[in-house]
């Protein structure tokens, strides 16, 4: 049915991916296109600001970067609130678990580790 995956409930590739940032619906499930968004959009919009962007402006001053870390980190929590939601779903967490499987370690794939684990972890708890 899909080029790299079995079934929509693996969590592991069938193959290798090409070395690309999108894909058709032929070789991955919508889900999974959707989940590469949103991490995509979570990293651009929350993540990296909220932790890259500081790391470079040490000498800005401190008001702005006090201003701007608020902003970052409330965008960050929202971002984090509605993947974590996504997630619940089998399907999704599933794709999420897959893409996981594609990114080197770094703080971010860690982040979003932890993200998968409360998940999961308030999912035994119903």
């Amino acid at each position: 049915m899909y080029k790299y995956i079995n079934d929509i409930f693996d969590t592991e590739y069938n193959q290798s991916l090409p070395e690309r940032v999108s894909f058709t619906e032929s070789e991955l499930p919508l889900e999974e296109i959707e989940v590469r968004e949103m991490v995509e959009a979570w990293y651009l919009s929350g993540y990296a600001p909220c932790f890259e962007k500081h790391k470079s402006n040490l000498s800005s001053k401190f008001d702005e970067l006090s201003f701007d870390a608020g902003e970052s980190a409330a965008r960050l929590k929202k971002l984090e609130t509605t993947l974590m939601l996504v997630l619940k779903n089998q399907v999704y967490r599933a794709a999420f678990k897959r893409l996981m499987t594609t990114m080197k370690p770094s703080s971010s794939k860690v982040r979003l580790m932890l993200l998968l684990d409360q998940v999961e972890n308030g999912l035994k708890v119903h």
